[in-house]
């Protein structure tokens, strides 16, 4: 992998002891995303490269790449909050039937100009560090998740899905699963990766299209790496970044959301997300719908999807060609089986 060297600052990234339970994310990353093996380093910019080779990774030195360069990072503080469209109110209204597609929209801002490497130097760590001896980087039990104001499940007292999405990629299915929201009025979170994804010019108007029509967008970190291999500064920098990066390309949006690479969510990632001001968030399902190689049919998707269903259960999925096609089969089933889908921030 060559890339263009920009300052020459040199670190590598602790290697944690302790490590995650892997968990299904995506084995077949299509050409031009991000290099799912690269562990990013401290502030300097330096990551660490898996070639595939039996040698040691090479060290490649580069850029944080901004949005617009020569700018200075935006305040997460100071940034305008995304605002809801004038509605007029009508006193003859009904209350919304959640089977019928949604009619409310959401104004987003222009792409606010952002400079990683100044976020970073004015990054202040003191907010975050020291991390408690108990907030390890190893996997966290749902007890350990809520104890940081993280989520596993929620209203489990009651029948409701919450619906999430994870992408790096996405393959032309994203803006066709918004319209097949759109038609059941379901309201999902949206967790994007940075690098390969959210800093691609031509990916902005999608992201655009996903919170302009209600949903929510969350972060998946910067780069798309296990968490437990990074050292704690490493990590505050990934998060940090990523929500400041999202946050500048949606116009000062407010990333509020977090869902950590490959799902392995650690106690540490919970404990670090909620000191940079996002929820961090697991899930309680899963499946093996990434693999363009070895997608579910569609029938079998769905099979896989009813087995999910349980009181406040977060699936987490891909936009992917099975959910396109079981969704919203699935949906109309968990409907009529007593369920309502709410959005990740609803109770």
């Amino acid at each position: 992998m060559r890339r263009k060297k920009i300052f020459c600052l040199m670190a590598t990234a602790a290697l944690l002891a302790a490590g995650c339970a892997k968990s299904e994310d995506p084995i077949n990353i299509p050409s031009g995303t991000e290099n799912n093996n690269t562990k990013p380093s401290a502030n300097t910019g330096i990551e660490i490269v898996d070639d595939g080779t039996a040698e040691a990774p090479s060290v490649q030195i580069v850029t944080l790449p901004p949005l617009d360069q020569n700018t200075v990072a935006p305040s997460a503080e100071t940034l305008p909050p995304v605002t809801e469209a004038p509605q007029q109110a009508d006193p003859q209204s009904q209350p919304e039937d959640p089977t019928q597609p949604a009619s409310s929209s959401v104004i987003v801002n222009p792409p606010q100009p952002f400079d990683g490497e100044a976020f970073l130097a004015s990054l202040d760590y003191n907010t975050v560090l020291p991390i408690p001896a108990d907030a390890t980087a190893t996997t966290a039990t749902e007890s350990q998740i809520y104890t940081y104001g993280g989520i596993y499940r929620k209203n489990t007292g009651k029948n409701v899905i919450y619906i999430t999405f994870t992408q790096g990629y996405e393959n032309g299915n994203t803006l066709p699963m918004l319209d097949l929201l759109d038609s059941k009025n379901v309201k999902a979170a949206f967790f994007l990766v940075v690098k390969g994804y959210v800093n691609k010019e031509a990916n902005i108007p999608i992201m655009q299209q996903i919170v302009s029509r209600g949903h929510i967008v969350g972060s998946h970190g910067y780069n798309h790496v296990y968490t437990n291999t990074l050292s704690d500064i490493d990590l505050i920098n990934d998060i940090a970044l990523s929500k400041a990066y999202i946050s500048a390309a949606l116009g000062g949006y407010n990333v509020a959301f977090y869902k950590a690479p490959y799902g392995d969510l650690c106690v540490r990632d919970v404990y670090v997300s909620s000191k940079l001001g996002m929820v961090a968030t697991a899930n309680s399902f899963q499946y093996y719908d990434y693999n363009a190689e070895e997608m579910p049919t569609k029938e079998a998707a769905f099979e896989k999807l009813k087995k999910g269903m349980s009181p406040g259960a977060v699936y987490y999925l891909h936009v992917s060609q099975c959910n396109l096609e079981a969704l919203g089969d699935f949906i109309d089933y968990a409907r009529a089986n007593g369920y309502e889908f709410l959005r990740l921030d609803q109770e």
